[in-house]
């Protein structure tokens, strides 16, 4: 009798313990305490003299409080530091970020002229590449909002991507960096040595942005998976 009493005040001490486990507050985001460099933080901007909408940007987060800028005209290097109520300064460009408690980006403080940001996500980056073996789907866009392709697709496999207007012939095939393992960056595009893409998995949809150098457009789309 005594060791069934015993087993049931221990079985009953487990069951609260995990009860109180689970009531615990989730952590809160403290750029204190974070390490940025397990990150990326994906935004979108609009030129503001009308020349594109929806361009993709990403700072890729490195140790020593270094960061890569990505963006449709190359990747660069650049620094970052954390200030003040949970702020995030980023050197190049010059940005100001700060954070609430659940890692979201609220308020934005940014010196320049041509250009506005419209949308921050700061991500965890993954283990394994989110990308690979996956295709996606959709309206590709011009710029200025007008219909560039109908339907398009992107199609990755291990470091290489198919890509075009009728599925599943392609149209395009090539390599592309992985960022992150949600990301990839094209710089290598074949006959088309100065355009850039960038393409980027966010919430189940691939954002993508594309750099036309020969006509100086941007075209964008947002991608369903084909399951």
């Amino acid at each position: 009798m005594k060791t069934l009493l015993k087993n049931t005040i221990w079985l009953l001490l487990i069951v609260l313990t995990s009860c109180e486990e689970e009531k615990k507050e989730p952590q809160k985001f403290d750029l204190n305490t974070a390490d940025l460099s397990q990150y990326l933080l994906f935004s979108k901007v609009k030129y503001n003299f009308g020349i594109s909408k929806n361009e993709i940007r990403l700072f890729d987060f490195e140790p020593g409080e270094k960061v890569k800028t990505i963006t449709l005209s190359k990747i660069g290097n650049s620094n970052y530091t954390v200030v003040d109520n949970n702020t995030l300064k980023i050197n190049s460009p010059n940005i100001l970020l700060t954070f609430n408690e659940k890692g979201e980006v609220t308020t934005t403080n940014l010196v320049v002229d041509d250009y506005t940001y419209e949308e921050f996500h700061l991500i965890k980056k993954a283990e394994n590449n989110q990308l690979s073996g996956k295709t996606f789907s959709g309206t590709y866009y011009i710029g200025d909002g007008s219909v560039l392709h109908q339907s398009f697709f992107y199609q990755f496999d291990a470091g290489s991507m198919k890509l075009g207007t009728n599925f599943p012939k392609a149209d395009r095939e090539g390599s592309y960096t992985n960022i992150g393992n949600l990301a990839a960056y094209n710089d290598k595009i074949a006959g088309l040595s100065n355009d850039r893409e960038i393409m980027f998995l966010h919430e189940g949809k691939l954002h993508v942005s594309y750099h036309d150098y020969r006509n100086f457009k941007i075209y964008y789309g947002t991608f369903n998976e084909q399951k």
